[in-house]
């Protein structure tokens, strides 16, 4: 199932905004909770005061009868203009006030019926329910400036209803913001993907020949190493393209020749006078498809050596007998010309090489075809193994022509043949042969015998681990 980033980024960062601005939220509502409890209560203290400042220390009846009746009317029914900012107005705060006899001197019209001689309460603030109501009360007592003990009662659901009324007030102006936060989201992702969106198009629109690799100057962070992968994946395509494109260029160009030289022999068989001349012109048709076949094989072998692929099936495997197995296969070609063609080794115990068995196999296969093919009648070539505590060396000495030393680095060239060479093939064998001693970092080195006749060719392979994704591999066909 597919899924979006934007979609999943979005939905995810407004649950993360939506699950801390509730834990904020709660939290607040017991800091403000706790704060407003101090902030009322700093109000019942100062009203005492305000109490006190009212009363003198010998206030007469007179003067109390009035002030009672001042109180009397201070209620919110009788109060006249606009609607108070607090919840019961201004008969949220209730009083009264005795002497240190316990005689009741002054009470508001709605204060809680609580008498000081019935009620066991400590001085200073307390919460307490009378009837239905719940107060929070603070008890004064007298002292040397006032004789006078007040009591002084405050709806409690005064600041219960204003606690939940801020809350409230911060959700709806949470919920409000959600689309906002939703707009900005969603415009910062769609920003910050912006980038893979030039990716695509650059991807999208290039032509299927283009490989060149993606800008990576101004592509973020987190996207870089898809990108470098990106990059390493079309120089592995483009390396791949220009191999077939290498092997239909090198098949059409080595191929053209042997066919039109086919086609002559086929049409002079055709034309013979006699059996013998038509047996003749079929050996040279046979011939040239022997030849063509070489070719094909050789560039075959040549493009399945691909350089972007991990060498695979690295084992330590018996070289010996893999020499041994490919020289009594390339027998029949030697004893054709006379010549005599063996295997040394200066140890006695077989010599294990750790690679491919299979391209080494090729490798040997063509250094010594090479070898037969270009040594004359009568000729010699020698395979030899030899082995020390840092390396293997497999050489091929070979009694013909030789190469000038000016020519050596020349030979491992695709098609490159020495001027004057008489003998059959591709241009093709001693490039196979690079091209595996690189895969399995080995050393090629060519010279003339200690004789001074032929030449002798060595590949040397050192003792070493391959690292996984570092070497090449041969593809099937």
């Amino acid at each position: 199932m597919n899924h979006s980033i934007k979609r999943f980024l979005l939905f995810y960062l407004l649950l993360s905004i939506t699950l801390t601005s509730s834990l904020t939220t709660i939290g607040n509502y017991f800091l403000d909770n706790r704060t407003l409890q101090r902030h009322f209560d700093g109000q019942l203290t100062q009203t005492v005061y305000f109490i006190r400042a009212l009363i003198s220390s010998n206030p007469t009846p007179a003067y109390l009868q009035r002030l009672q009746e001042s109180i009397s009317g201070f209620t919110t029914k009788n109060k006249k203009g606009p609607v108070q900012p607090f919840p019961f107005g201004i008969d949220r705060m209730q009083f009264r006030v005795w002497n240190t006899n316990g005689h009741l001197l002054l009470q508001t019209p709605l204060a809680p019926d609580f008498d000081i001689h019935n009620h066991k309460l400590n001085y200073g603030f307390s919460t307490i329910t009378i009837g239905k109501s719940t107060w929070r009360v603070l008890l004064a007592p007298a002292n040397s400036q006032s004789k006078f003990i007040i009591f002084i009662a405050e709806h409690y659901e005064v600041r219960s209803s204003l606690a939940h009324e801020l809350t409230w007030g911060n959700l709806f102006m949470l919920l409000w913001s959600y689309p906002l936060f939703g707009l900005l989201i969603w415009l910062s992702i769609d920003r910050g993907l912006s980038s893979l969106r030039r990716i695509t198009t650059n991807i999208s629109t290039r032509h299927t020949t283009n490989f060149d690799t993606v800008d990576i100057s101004d592509v973020p962070l987190e996207v870089k190493p898809m990108v470098e992968a990106l990059n390493k994946l079309f120089l592995r395509l483009h390396e791949t393209f220009e191999r077939n494109k290498r092997f239909s260029a090198d098949a059409a160009h080595e191929l053209r020749t042997p066919l039109a030289a086919l086609r002559t022999q086929a049409q002079v068989a055709l034309r013979a006078p006699n059996d013998q001349e038509r047996k003749l012109g079929l050996t040279n048709v046979i011939l040239g498809v022997d030849r063509c076949t070489h070719i094909v094989q050789q560039l075959l072998t040549l493009s399945r050596l691909a350089p972007e692929a991990a060498l695979s099936d690295i084992k330590s495997f018996n070289l010996s007998v893999l020499a041994a197995e490919i020289i009594a296969q390339l027998a029949p070609d030697a004893i054709k010309k006379n010549i005599d063609i063996e295997l040394t080794q200066e140890t006695k115990h077989d010599i294990y090489l750790l690679g491919n068995e299979t391209t080494i196999g090729i490798l040997i296969r063509n250094l010594a075809d090479n070898a037969i093919r270009y040594t004359p009648e009568n000729g010699s070539v020698v395979v030899g193994l030899t082995e020390d505590a840092n390396q293997t060396t497999i050489s091929i000495t070979d009694s013909g022509p030789g190469i000038p030393k000016e020519l050596r680095t020349r030979v491992f060239e695709r098609f490159y043949r020495v001027l004057g060479t008489k003998a059959s093939g591709s241009g093709l064998g001693l490039a196979i042969v690079q091209q595996i001693s690189e895969l399995h970092d080995a050393h090629i080195s060519l010279g003339a015998p200690t004789n001074g006749k032929g030449l002798e060719i060595k590949v040397i392979f050192p003792h070493k681990q391959f690292d996984e994704g570092t070497y090449c591999a041969i593809e099937p066909l």
